[in-house]
């Protein structure tokens, strides 16, 4: 697996997959190859097929998640309307008042459970 890390705080790093997605591992970014002999970057990444922006990454060391809060990036400031798949397919959640919004404060991602219970994001500051 090729990565690419970008360090945002002394405790947090975003990252990118740099390989095409493959299809013979569910569309997976990584590379699927018999040469035992893949020592350096340039054999195992494919930066022509690095992930999109919006597609990124994010490492937290333990303990830290609270002081490594970061801007969200631009492709998710703003309000958006959701609609949540239950597992076999089914829509169990669409309204337009099912929002996620990155506005008032682009370091917390809001979501409005008004209509929906079902959580949608994990935090543990939520």
């Amino acid at each position: 697996m090729c990565m690419k890390l970008t360090k945002m705080t002394a405790n947090s790093y975003y990252y990118y997959l740099v390989h095409a997605q493959e299809p013979a591992a569910a569309q997976e970014r990584l590379l699927i190859s018999e040469n035992t002999n893949l020592l350096d970057a340039a054999t195992i990444c494919d930066w022509g097929n690095i992930e999109p922006k919006e597609q990124f990454h994010v490492l937290l060391r333990s303990g830290n998640e609270a002081s490594s809060k970061q801007d969200c990036p631009d492709a998710v400031l703003g309000n958006f309307d959701y609609i949540y798949y239950s597992s076999n397919g089914n829509v169990a959640c669409q309204s337009s008042v099912d929002q996620w919004e990155v506005c008032k404060d682009n370091r917390t991602m809001t979501f409005n459970y008004t209509t929906c219970s079902q959580r949608m994001a994990y935090s543990g500051h939520c």
